[in-house]
């Protein structure tokens, strides 16, 4: 009888997708990095709730969808620069949508659960790379868990703020989104020392709290605009301090954009416009409630 490959072993196929060696930007040592668990399979529970409203050249009835479950991640490499590949899966799905305020409806999720992506980061979160949005993509309903895969890894400030001070801060991300479809993001964000979510993060935790604008193109590989889109988003994390890092414990967050996508006939210069209003929590398994 064949035996089933265990969950490491399932997540380590994928990893050798990601590419051999990219340099890491310098990092000091008293720079925020993450202390990441080696060997075992890290594991979150999620909740996203989305609010889409079309207009422009479209005009379809506002729909909201609900979407809940777990994402797993393993650290399946450590490259010789340093920097981290991982595994990042979404398992045990369900979720519901509805049209105009009207009964849910149960969403079939059954080809996203269990599909993966791979990670190449830095100790800071910087993405360095990352394989297989398309593997999402043709699961359907992959564009549901796109923010909440990279929430589970979020990037880290170049320091921390001292207490009552606004950090300012800005990174590019850029991912292939799937079909000769490439995404480049630009984040304009302000940190500061947060509450936590009820108020007080507890003994050895460390709450930080964002706020960020931004600005989102993406384009094929002509260089045509599929669509770009602008927004803002507010989060805290909740980090547990470690002797080598900070260990994400909780990341909460609400996200506003407004997003405009051509027409089929490009020559008319029309556009659909879509207002998207989402939001999310991750919080670590056995972590803060």
């Amino acid at each position: 009888m064949n035996r089933r490959p265990s969950v490491p072993a399932l997540l380590l196929g994928l990893a050798v997708g990601l590419s051999g060696f990219a340099a890491v930007p310098g990092e000091g040592l008293s720079a925020p990095h993450y202390s990441f668990v080696e060997n075992q399979v890290e594991s979150f529970r999620f909740q996203l709730e989305r609010r889409v409203k079309t207009g422009g050249e479209l005009d379809l009835a506002p729909f909201m969808t609900r979407l809940e479950g777990r994402v797993q991640r393993y650290l399946a490499r450590v490259f010789r620069d340093g920097s981290f590949g991982f595994v990042t899966r979404v398992v045990e799905l369900s979720g519901t949508e509805s049209f105009n305020n009207e009964a849910a409806q149960a969403l079939d999720l059954g080809g996203l659960d269990g599909r993966s992506i791979s990670l190449r980061l830095a100790r800071t979160g910087e993405l360095l790379d990352s394989v297989a949005w398309s593997y999402l993509r043709t699961a359907g309903g992959g564009d549901l868990v796109d923010g909440t895969l990279l929430a589970s890894l979020p990037r880290l400030p170049e320091r921390l703020p001292a207490a009552g001070e606004e950090l300012p801060q800005s990174y590019r991300l850029s991912f292939d989104y799937g079909a000769g479809v490439r995404c480049d993001q630009l984040w304009v964000l302000v940190y500061r020392l947060g509450a936590g979510f009820s108020g007080s993060c507890g003994v050895g935790c460390m709450p930080l709290a964002y706020r960020a604008e931004l600005s989102e193109r993406c384009a094929d590989r002509s260089g045509g605009d599929e669509r770009t889109a602008t927004g803002v988003v507010e989060g805290e994390l909740e980090f547990k301090r470690r002797r080598a890092g900070l260990e994400l414990r909780a990341h909460r967050w609400d996200r506003r954009l407004q997003r405009s996508l051509p027409v089929a006939d490009r020559s008319s210069g029309a556009s659909v416009l879509q207002e998207l209003d989402s939001r999310g929590t991750l919080i670590a398994e056995g972590g803060a409630p």
